[in-house]
């Protein structure tokens, strides 16, 4: 019986050759995942946490004004002295109950009285940034893609793994 070595040598250097396509495909693959993992976020997605930060901010400034306001209500005569009114309430102070106000209560009286100028304002500011090409991809989105990208490695490794073993029951070692 004689043995085609052509043969042999073709179909051992097709399998060296599917193997090095899958590791390019990996790789490639890999690339394309950390790119999108470590892109600048989205323009949309600085505006969207920035909203909810003022929006946060505005609704525990309500609560504090109303808790404020409380002992007014109690003590109606009081409301006839701007003094007094001013020692018992004042819009920083309610923002800081029982310390000194921060930058967090100056925050606070900002976003709950003009919340929609602030939205505005922030708005601008984020659309005039220089922003980093290419901009990322909103989360959400970036989430969906990067699981896509993690599953697809995930099988071209397995082909890869395959191919290796069934190299080596063949007693065909392939270089890494």
């Amino acid at each position: 019986m004689a043995f085609n070595l052509a043969d042999i040598t073709a179909s051992i250097r097709g399998l060296a050759s599917q193997a090095r396509k899958l590791r390019s495909d990996i790789e490639k693959a890999r690339r394309e995942h950390d790119e999108i993992a470590a892109a600048p976020a989205a323009r949309a997605d600085l505006k969207a946490a920035l909203h909810a930060y003022v929006d946060t901010s505005a609704e525990k400034f309500d609560a504090l004004v109303v808790r404020a306001l409380q002992p007014l209500l109690t003590r109606p005569a009081r409301l006839h002295d701007g003094e007094r009114v001013a020692e018992m309430f004042g819009l920083l102070a309610a923002a800081a109950p029982g310390g000194a106000p921060t930058p967090r209560a100056h925050d606070l009286v900002v976003c709950g009285l003009a919340r929609a100028l602030a939205l505005s304002g922030l708005d601008s500011i984020v659309d005039a940034m220089t922003w980093p090409q290419p901009e990322g991809l909103p989360m959400a989105q970036r989430v969906v893609e990067l699981q896509r990208l993690e599953k697809h490695i995930a099988g071209l490794e397995a082909q890869e793994a395959t191919l290796r073993a069934e190299a080596r029951a063949a007693g065909v070692l392939l270089e890494d």
